[in-house]
């Protein structure tokens, strides 16, 4: 709740759109997913919003995978300008990249990677906090870890760090430049 209702400038916040507005170009699969979760979790998603604030699209790291008939290049040769030359941190999983063959960060100048369980990272936050308080404060951080992403994007921020919990995007990345529709491989766990 303290992060949905931040108020911070530079805390940007990104909740399911999909609740709210759904497009005809939604694949069939994430339709069916956001009605079942929506069903369950769109009043506590409701309930823990500030009608007042702005908030942005979570499901941006997932455009292929959600998503058919939309210029993915396009798309994706916006997001990598994000970490373009420039020197990034990835705090992710074990195993993200394991599977992954085309590596959406592949232009950054530098990639320093800091791995965290692959599930129930939570466990181990204060860890994984400390070990990301050792990343220079010019390094664009990249967060992927599941839910605690959140978290560690969050607190990193309000320390001053530009940290970003992406999700999904560089397994998205993946898929969409080897044109693998099986999303069911997608979103099993990594």
């Amino acid at each position: 709740r303290e992060i949905v209702k931040a108020q911070d400038d530079d805390i940007m916040i990104g909740i399911p759109h999909v609740l709210f507005h759904r497009s005809k170009m939604m694949r069939e699969q994430c339709v069916n997913f956001y009605d079942k979760w929506g069903t369950r979790n769109a009043g506590l998603v409701v309930g823990a919003i500030d009608i007042f604030k702005s908030y942005y699209d979570n499901g941006f790291t997932m455009l292929y995978a959600n998503y058919y008939g939309v210029d993915c290049a396009a798309y994706f040769a916006k997001v990598r300008k994000i970490w373009d030359a420039r020197d990034i941190a990835i705090i992710c999983g074990q195993t993200v990249f394991d599977k992954i063959a085309n590596n959406i960060f592949d232009n950054a100048k530098s990639i320093q990677y800091l791995y965290a369980p692959s599930q129930n990272a939570f466990a181990q936050y204060e860890d994984i906090l400390k070990n990301a308080e050792k990343i220079d404060k010019s390094v664009l951080i990249i967060v992927i870890l599941g839910p605690t992403a959140t978290v560690l994007a969050y607190d990193l921020a309000k320390k001053g760090y530009r940290a970003l919990d992406l999700g999904h995007i560089a397994k998205d990345y993946d898929f969409y430049t080897r044109k693998d529709a099986k999303l069911t491989r997608f979103f099993a766990p990594d």
